[in-house]
């Protein structure tokens, strides 16, 4: 009983790695960054982007992670259902919003297709040892 209820420890380890890699990218560096107090100037601080997270690369590394980990939960998300009831908010409010819209499910359904190729590859390479990459 306890075991159908409760995560096997190799599933706990993975979600303890997966987490530890995301926590790691402490990138508290935004893109309005706070330049000048006494004048209220506001900006990008790419100095402080590199010495913080740029000039190592095991931080880099982990913000490839990051990236490749929402990028996958994006493409596993129904288009049908949720992409079409959420709200997007742009930088640009001239922009048509249905050209985002657009752009966002054509993105979505080219990253699809291109999980399923990955995955049909490994098939094969699975089922047939002498494909070749």
């Amino acid at each position: 009983m306890v075991e159908d209820c409760c995560c096997s420890y190799e599933t706990v380890d993975s979600f303890n790695e997966a987490y530890y890699e995301m926590t790691c990218v402490n990138i508290h560096i935004t893109f309005d960054y706070l330049l000048d107090e006494a004048t209220n100037l506001w900006g990008q601080n790419l100095t402080l982007m590199y010495d913080r997270v740029l000039k190592y690369p095991g931080r880099v590394t982990n913000l490839y992670f990051t990236f490749l980990f929402v990028l996958r939960a994006v493409t596993k998300v129904s288009i049908n259902y949720y992409l079409e009831q959420a709200e997007y908010v742009t930088v640009n409010p001239n922009k048509d919003m249905q050209l985002q819209w657009n752009e966002v499910i054509a993105l979505t359904n080219l990253l699809n297709q291109l999980s399923d190729y990955l995955l049909l590859k490994e098939s094969w390479k699975d089922n047939f040892l002498l494909i070749q990459n």
